[in-house]
């Protein structure tokens, strides 16, 4: 309703990492060495300014939670990272 994104990314960050959490204590992992990675260059990205926050399902594929002014700069820091796309208004696409 505020359009918060720093307060919707904060919950979402929280939330998957409960999730993983739980489910790594059953002995089952989802999160690879590339999701670790993903997830770090969102942290670095946050670290300079770039309003973008991570989010998962029970699998290894991350979401990033950002506004459509940051795309750009998180596609430049994810170039060597398959990425999907998705625009409020308009269906995925591959970049």
């Amino acid at each position: 309703e505020d359009k918060d994104i720093e307060r919707v990314g904060i919950i979402a960050e929280k939330n998957a990492e409960h999730m993983h959490t739980l489910i790594e204590a059953t002995g089952i992992k989802y999160k690879t060495n590339k999701t670790l990675d993903v997830i770090d260059k969102v942290k670095v990205l946050r670290e300079k300014g770039v309003r973008a926050f991570y989010t998962m399902d029970a699998g290894p594929n991350v979401k990033i939670i950002t506004l459509a002014s940051e795309i750009e700069e998180i596609q430049k820091t994810m170039i060597d990272v398959p990425m999907i796309v998705c625009k409020a208004g308009f269906d995925a696409h591959e970049v």
